[in-house]
């Protein structure tokens, strides 16, 4: 603001026979100008965590990312000013996102991550203010850094079975054939690249019977699908079991299980007999025999 002031100069020589010793006055206006005081602001938390996604975009809204927004920073105010955050991130991890992040006003973080992408994102903030930066004022504040935690989620593996359905014949030996196809980490092609180093095994579980013909611990399937089947000696019939692929990325790491059936069709096996003796004596008096 504007401070108007008088200024009179006074000597010592005293006012002895009609002297003055103070000059005429002189106004004097000071001006003194507004600096700007530094923005500032407060992360509680500067990390967030979310998780990955697939097929769309999705979007985070978090409020209160950012509190103890003030235009000045100390004891000054300057409740007229408005204030908007920058957020810079680094270029190799602009990947992350279709959109942002951005901090509005008010605080809140919003982004947007990106389909199949998954990693952290370091990200620099700074508050701008409208009061400029004139007589050594300052309009940003010091630069605080948060991350985003990008998560990857793992997405269950998945084959195919041509046929649900295998046949044997009794007593068959168990002999490897291919079975299960299209055996991949996951679904998606684009997934399927991100999670090529896990490690694939298929499970088995019986499914109870009263009339088991399989053997189940000569039962496997390879992780490339091939299925080797014991069957128990003699046995017949049918029964099932339930067939899923694991893999060894943690969380949602198992197919669903798929229902395969064995029929084990009965084999007629030749009758069979016995001779106590290979060597018959016939009396040569005897009629002829029948």
């Amino acid at each position: 603001g504007n401070v108007s002031l008088e200024v009179q100069l006074h000597d010592n020589g005293g006012t002895d026979n009609g002297g003055a010793d103070v000059s005429p006055p002189a106004a004097l206006t000071l001006q003194i100008a507004h600096v700007n005081k530094r923005p500032s602001f407060l992360i509680p938390v500067d990390t967030v965590k979310v998780g990955q996604n697939v097929y769309t975009t999705q979007e985070y809204v978090g409020p209160a990312f950012v509190t103890n927004i003030s235009a000045a920073n100390g004891p000054f105010s300057e409740p007229d000013q408005q204030v908007s955050f920058e957020v810079a991130v680094g270029e190799q991890d602009q990947t992350l996102f279709t959109s942002g992040p951005n901090i509005s006003a008010n605080g809140t973080l919003t982004f947007r991550t990106a389909p199949f992408q998954s990693g952290n994102a370091r990200i620099t903030i700074t508050l701008r203010d409208d009061g400029g930066t004139l007589y050594t004022g300052a309009d940003t504040s010091l630069p605080l850094e948060a991350t985003i935690v990008v998560g990857a989620v793992n997405f269950p593996p998945f084959f195919v079975l041509p046929s649900a359905t295998v046949y044997r014949l009794q007593d068959a030996p168990a002999t490897p054939v291919a079975f299960a196809s299209s055996v991949f980490p996951a679904e998606d092609v684009t997934q399927q690249a991100l999670e090529a180093s896990q490690s694939l095994t298929f499970r088995i579980v019986p499914v109870p019977t009263s009339d088991p013909v399989i053997d189940f611990s000569g039962v496997s399937v390879t992780p490339s699908g091939v299925l080797t089947l014991s069957l128990l000696p003699h046995a017949y019939g049918n029964e099932s079991f339930l067939l899923s692929l694991v893999d060894d990325g943690g969380g949602n790491n198992e197919s669903a299980p798929q229902l395969v059936t064995v029929l084990v069709n009965r084999t007629n096996w030749p009758p069979s007999f016995s001779l106590p003796s290979r060597v018959v004596d016939v009396d040569e008096r005897a009629p002829d025999l029948p």
